[in-house]
């Protein structure tokens, strides 16, 4: 039957395709820098435009109704509405972790929470933890509640902690590539369709 060794004990799954997992020695990362001034940088941005976005998504919902879009920016709002469903695979070693796009409500949580460290050295680190315990859903196809045996962020928090620090590096970096790719795909082509959004918002 396979298992899941950790620190944090040992778990036995029924699931047949289900592979030993193994922490990948952390040289493979050593290379990488996860928390420079960038990603500091990059954190305090989120907490500063949270309420703007927050505006505009209440701007997208009441310009979701309107008839008069194309059906080009009726996609493109569309799209926009269904941020929180993207995810990405990162491959790591023999595993695959499944990681989604936060949702507003899990947004806001993980920054306050971030935000009771602002100004410390664990600031960063809270932020990184933060987000990945509300942002991981799969490890190797299985669910990370079942995974865990447990539902609650407590259990998420736990299993980060008991990570190697260039594995929770690497996954993070992962999300924000993941951030990135969500706003290149939403972004709009030219001006011609950036002047439609704009005069349709305003009727």
């Amino acid at each position: 039957m396979p298992n899941f060794e950790s620190p944090i004990g040992n778990r036995k799954f029924n699931q047949q395709n289900f592979r030993e997992f193994n922490v990948s020695d952390e040289t493979e990362f050593s290379n990488q820098e996860f928390f420079n001034e960038e990603d500091i940088s990059h954190f305090q941005n989120k907490v500063a435009s949270y309420e703007h976005h927050q505006h505009q998504n209440d701007d997208l919902k009441s310009l979701k109704n309107k008839k008069n879009l194309t059906d080009g920016a009726k996609r493109r709002i569309e799209m926009l509405l269904g941020m929180t469903q993207m995810t990405r695979d990162v491959k790591i070693g023999e595993n695959i972790f499944t990681l989604r796009l936060l949702k507003s409500k899990d947004m806001r949580a993980a920054i306050a929470k971030a935000a009771e460290f602002d100004g410390t050295i664990h600031a960063s680190y809270e932020a990184r933890r933060q987000f990945l315990s509300r942002s991981l859903t799969h490890i190797s196809g299985i669910e990370i509640d079942d995974f865990l045996g447990s539902s609650t962020l407590e259990s998420k928090l736990e299993f980060l902690d008991e990570l190697d620090e260039p594995l929770l590096g690497k996954l993070f970096l992962e999300y924000n590539l993941l951030e990135k790719d969500a706003k290149q795909k939403l972004a709009l082509n030219n001006k011609e369709d950036a002047a439609e959004v704009v005069e349709n918002i305003k009727k």
